[in-house]
This record gives C-alpha cells, sequence and structure tokens, in this order.
C-alpha cells in the first residue's frame, strides 16, 4: 500500500526533476521581479492555503487568508464567507475586500437572495450582470447594492450545506470566468 504510493511519487519526483532541471542542490531559477502568470499565482494562493489548513491555529487569520485567496484568483472587489446558523439564518463568519482589509458594518450588505439561492439548491451560482438578471428581478438586495458579478458556492461538511463563499464585483459585468468557479 504505502510502499507502492511512496515509490510512485518517487519516480514523478525525479521525472519532474529531469524535465524542469532541478536538483535540491540547484533549484530552478525564478526572476522574481517579474510578475508571475495569473494562473502561476492562483496556484502558488492555493498551496498557501493548503499549508495554512495544516498549520495555522488562529481560526480567525485561517479565514481572512482562505477569503483573500478567493478574492484574488477571482478578481472579486468583496467576499464574505457566510455559515448557516441554527434555525437557518445566515451568519458572516468574515467579510474582506480587495485590500484585504476586514470589510465594516455598513459594508457587510449582500445578496441574501443570491447566497440562499445558491444554499437551499447546494449548486454554485454565477451571475454575469445580476441587475438584467431575470432571476433576481425581485431582489431588492441587487439592485439597493447595484451588483453586476457575482459568485457564490456552497461549502459542504458531511454530506450537507454548511455555509458559502460569496464573492461579488459591484462595477464590472462578466468578473468571474468558467475557470474561476472550476478551482474555486
Amino acid at each position: 500500500g504505502h510502499e507502492v504510493l511512496g515509490r510512485d511519487a518517487l519516480r514523478v519526483a525525479h521525472r519532474q526533476r529531469r524535465v524542469f532541471h532541478w536538483s535540491p542542490d540547484r533549484p530552478p531559477h525564478v526572476d522574481l521581479r517579474k510578475p508571475l502568470p495569473q494562473p502561476r499565482r492562483n496556484l502558488l494562493r492555493l498551496q498557501q492555503i493548503t499549508t495554512a489548513l495544516n498549520s495555522e491555529l488562529d481560526l480567525k487569520r485561517l479565514l481572512d487568508l482562505i477569503l483573500d485567496a478567493a478574492i484574488e484568483i477571482a478578481g472579486a472587489e468583496r467576499g464574505f464567507l457566510l455559515l448557516m446558523e441554527t434555525g437557518g439564518s445566515l451568519g458572516i463568519a468574515t467579510a474582506r475586500n480587495l485590500a484585504r482589509e476586514d470589510l465594516q458594518k455598513p459594508e457587510f450588505r449582500f445578496s441574501r437572495s443570491i447566497a440562499q439561492r445558491c444554499l437551499s439548491s447546494g449548486e454554485a451560482i454565477r451571475v454575469d450582470d445580476a441587475l438584467s438578471d431575470a432571476r433576481f428581478d425581485a431582489s431588492e438586495s441587487v439592485k439597493d447594492l447595484k451588483l453586476r458579478s457575482v459568485f457564490c458556492v456552497p461549502f459542504r461538511a458531511k454530506g450537507r450545506v454548511t455555509g458559502a463563499l460569496y464573492l461579488d464585483h459591484p462595477y464590472r459585468k462578466e468578473a468571474f470566468r468558467a475557470a474561476v468557479q472550476r478551482m474555486l
């Protein structure tokens, strides 16, 4: 079991070293002055989250890191980690903006109708222009917040929906691409 997996992992690592000409004595040259391409930055952010999940003991810092990474990867202006509370109400675990700052109370407004639809269906919702989307015509929050792009994805624990990642961009239509949706 584990021996076979270990041998396979070593074989893959050996092959990758050969392909990328990497060795522990001579790591690959990376020019940190040049910006990394977006896909590579996204993978680095996911690696940081994985590392933090295994090492961060402060829950608030961990949630902020996860939300900051999701905002960065998606190109959102704001993000919320929403949790289902007892009685079915929505609670905000953390709310952040693109500048990696906590949102203050007046900025805590988001489209509850989009979030509730995501949570009740258990499916991700991507809205390219919320102001003109017929599904949300009656939503006061969409109109009040003048939302354009919204992306909301549920998360599960033990098979049931327990919360959602909610991202929005009030100024840009079609801000969230399908590739970002798959990654998140």
